[in-house]
């Protein structure tokens, strides 16, 4: 749905500034902001084919997932003196196709920071601080990823025909938890916060 709609945005690029808005938008800015458009598009559409292709390919030619599965179900075969092993190895799982998708997503992420918004002068991400944002982002992944993965999983391997319903509880109650703690908490870490001056947008508000 996004690749479709995607596309059809991509077929009205280039179009004419409408007449309402000639007294209000920049004529040179509009054009900027198209070829800007234009390029993020693109490259959207670039990303979204070569997961779908590395997908399909790992799915049905390679057998991806079924071998990532067994050689976990031979590193960390079941038992009964370890009943979680089901649970770490699911998790173990996750880690490893989340890593190939990332790893995937990487090439297309630096070329749109550093190549692209670069060149329409949008760019203001150094190195430095583009490694430290994955590096902050890998950490919360860890921090927030795993315990839930542990909490899902574990529901589903010891609670039986409720655990569903265990699960969507004490995920939905995350959810309320992650929407307060991420602006006050997680936000920060990525993005300077000002608090909004005082003005008529801020009584409206």
């Amino acid at each position: 749905l996004s690749t479709t709609s995607s596309v059809l945005n991509y077929g009205w690029i280039g179009k004419p500034l409408p007449e309402e808005f000639a007294s209000s938008v920049n004529a040179a800015e509009y054009v900027k902001m198209q070829a800007y458009t234009r390029a993020k598009t693109l490259l959207s559409l670039v990303s979204s084919s070569a997961d779908l292709a590395v997908v399909l390919c790992f799915w049905l030619w390679l057998d991806g997932f079924e071998g990532v599965d067994s050689f976990l179900r031979v590193l960390l075969p079941d038992s009964e003196e370890h009943p979680w092993t089901p649970v770490w190895r699911g998790i173990w799982y996750w880690a490893i196709l989340i890593f190939g998708a990332s790893a995937l997503q990487s090439p297309f992420s630096t070329y749109d920071t550093f190549v692209l918004e670069e060149k329409f002068g949008m760019n203001r991400t150094t190195a430095a601080t583009f490694s430290a944002d994955r590096l902050k982002g890998l950490l919360l992944l860890v921090v927030i990823g795993i315990p839930t993965g542990v909490m899902v999983l574990g529901y589903f391997t010891f609670f039986g025909r409720w655990a569903w319903l265990y699960a969507w509880l004490a995920l939905s109650a995350l959810q309320l938890v992650m929407a307060l703690a991420a602006p006050a908490v997680i936000l920060p870490m990525f993005y300077t916060m000002t608090p909004l001056e005082d003005g008529a947008l801020k009584s409206a508000l």
